[in-house]
């Protein structure tokens, strides 16, 4: 298979899940709602969960808290919500990593995804993107990719955490182009952007939610990207 800059990511979703609920005919009765971002502020569970937030509390008619929980690719703040009193008062917002890729690889998850959450909606999909410093030498993934077969297991990429589907997209794309990357995992997508634009480390997988501002603004460089169509508010998402 060719490797284009659009066949190398897989895409992540955003799910807003709760504790396996039994809430009585007159919720939200009781006070505020605890909503769990899963990553740490700046990444894309935490800024969906701040625009998110004031639309739930208007249509609930009660205050909605968001509360960042990160770490372990997100299966810290899920197993809170999952240990959490089954009352509706406790929301998550989740993507694929620990509802859909953990189960796979954590042989002893500290939470059923089907008997202990409630799944209330898919608020939407993200695309995903490999990006670079805008000084970065690899003007385009075929670069990248060169110079990642030249150098096996130098070339560092950051990702959201261990299990993460930022981390898997790195070793799905070493898996298409014959390559070995370099892991680099943190609790989130903004330490890890951090890290990169500082010169720590020269490329990183993460969703467009959170960097499409850095993108446009040429602080950063898109090398690849999962949508197969236009991104809305992206100036560099054309089709290859």
């Amino acid at each position: 298979m060719k490797l284009t800059r659009r066949t190398v990511l897989t895409g992540s979703a955003a799910i807003l899940a709760a504790t396996a609920v039994q809430a009585s005919p007159g919720w939200p009765t009781k006070g505020a709602i605890k909503l769990i971002a899963t990553f740490p502020p700046g990444g894309t569970a935490d800024t969906i969960s701040r625009i998110l937030a004031p639309k739930l509390s208007a249509a609930l008619g009660t205050q909605v808290i968001v509360e960042n929980k990160p770490g372990a690719g997100g299966t810290i703040g899920s197993d809170l919500c999952a240990k959490a009193p089954a009352d509706g008062y406790t929301l998550v917002i989740s993507h694929a990593s620990p509802l859909g890729i953990a189960p796979g690889i954590y042989p002893k998850l500290p939470y059923d995804v089907v008997k202990d959450f409630t799944h209330v909606t898919l608020i939407g999909h993200t695309p995903n993107v490999l990006i670079v410093p805008a000084d970065s030498p690899y003007k385009t993934l075929a670069d990248y990719i060169a110079d990642a077969k030249a150098k096996p297991d130098q070339i560092a990429f950051g990702s959201s955490g261990i299990g993460s589907n930022t981390h898997l997209m790195g070793e799905q794309l070493s898996g298409l182009a014959g390559i070995k990357l370099k892991h680099v995992p943190y609790r989130g997508s903004a330490p890890s952007l951090q890290d990169m634009l500082a010169g720590a480390i020269p490329s990183m997988f993460d969703p467009t939610t959170t960097n499409v501002p850095h993108i446009n603004a040429g602080k950063v460089r898109l090398l690849a990207i999962s949508s197969e169509w236009p991104v809305p508010g992206l100036a560099d998402s054309r089709l290859s």
